[in-house]
């Protein structure tokens, strides 16, 4: 054999070996970037559930169910809306809790269940006072329905909304 014939066999392997190694790195980097991709994705969740329009209804709901006369009748206005966007919030969480299980990002499942559970059982507690107004109840049975199934779907998850449900009627009671 001459040395050329050695060479195209050999560079060969080499070239074939190199390849290999840049596709196990790629892999690995892209278990890392859905990793990170994950969690920052889990905090985003908890972001939504904490911060701007959902904080914003929460504070019109806490306002009335815990404030004096004044205060309650100063959010009425607010209420339907807020409810809505606590029903969303609810939808948007168990949406994303399913996406995360389904592709089996378990470490960033733990770190939403630790960050989010109490928030969780707040906005649950509030949707089902907000839902015992019957004002609200007979404008969309049909979302409260929704937010049963996020329940169900949290709990799946290992996502205790602490709220169990009626089976005589369309509420939910609170447990701690």
């Amino acid at each position: 054999m001459t040395s050329a014939s050695h060479v195209v066999p050999l560079l060969s392997a080499f070239i074939a070996a190199g390849s290999a190694l840049a596709a196990w790195l790629a892999y690995r980097n892209g278990l890392r970037m859905g990793r990170r991709d994950a969690l920052k994705f889990a905090a985003d969740l908890h972001r939504d559930m904490t911060t701007g329009a959902v904080a914003d209804a929460r504070h019109v709901v806490g306002t009335k169910r815990y404030g004096n006369s004044d205060a309650r009748r100063s959010v009425d206005a607010r209420v339907i809306e807020s409810y809505y966007v606590l029903l969303w919030a609810y939808e948007r969480l168990a949406t994303g809790v399913e996406v995360l299980k389904r592709a089996q990002y378990e470490e960033a499942l733990e770190v939403l269940r630790v960050s989010i559970a109490w928030h969780v059982a707040e906005v649950g507690k509030n949707i089902n006072a907000l839902n015992e107004d019957t004002a609200v109840r007979a404008r969309d049975a049909e979302a409260f329905e929704r937010f049963k199934a996020c329940v169900r779907q949290l709990k799946e998850a290992g996502i205790d909304p602490k709220v169990r449900f009626s089976a005589e009627s369309s509420s939910v009671t609170t447990t701690r």
